[in-house]
């Protein structure tokens, strides 16, 4: 099986301007307040770049051993993958106001690109919390100002424990994942609209 290191998978590349103009960003675990006036790609960048560690120690699987539970109690697994082309995999988090920002440019993206055979999923990420009731009542709350629509997964039980999970520093981490649960590409921090279909598009190309 193919291992990848998320600090070695095909980063997409955000352009600063448009960061910067949209006001988008990222949420870190018990990270430090960025500076102001920064920008979410050179956090990034230098977050990936102090906490790179050898390779072997930082292994990162497929997501083909998938096994959580959506909103609703229903199991899912790395089958979902087949549906598409291309399955863009959103880790959030109720705290996050980036995330919660973009979740509605998610769903235009998932209803707008569904005929180039590409889904969407949210993965709810919260770091440090237990997903309780209280945590899904808050996120589902969310979901339904936002007027989103697509299928959400909960971050919890022996998922955690993965290497591709624990991985993750900051949300929102955003994976594009090809039909045989394959990561293509991987970008932290919040888009537009314009910066997600020119990030879909890339993955598009990548598996022609």
């Amino acid at each position: 099986m193919k291992k990848l290191n998320l600090n070695k998978i095909k980063i997409f590349t955000v352009v600063i301007s448009l960061i910067a103009l949209f006001g988008l960003s990222a949420c870190g675990d018990k990270a430090e307040e960025p500076k102001e006036n920064q920008s979410a790609a050179i956090q990034s960048q230098e977050q990936a770049e102090e906490r790179e560690q050898p390779e072997e120690q930082r292994e990162i699987r497929t997501f083909k051993d998938l096994k959580v539970e959506d909103f609703y109690g229903k199991e899912v697994d790395s089958s979902i993958f087949a549906e598409n082309k291309v399955t863009v995999i959103n880790f959030w988090s109720t705290t996050c106001p980036p995330c919660i920002e973009e979740l509605p440019i998610l769903e235009k993206i998932s209803a707008d690109m569904k005929d180039k055979g590409v889904g969407v999923k949210g993965f709810l990420y919260e770091f440090g919390v237990q997903i309780n009731d209280e945590v899904l009542e808050e996120a589902n709350y969310i979901l339904e100002e936002g007027g989103v629509t697509y299928q959400q997964l909960i971050g919890a039980g022996d998922i955690m424990k993965d290497e591709l999970i624990q991985s993750i520093y900051a949300v929102p981490t955003t994976f594009a994942v090809d039909s045989q649960g394959e990561i293509i590409f991987a970008t932290v921090g919040a888009m537009d609209y314009d910066g997600w279909q020119e990030f879909i598009d890339a993955a598009l190309e990548e598996v022609q």
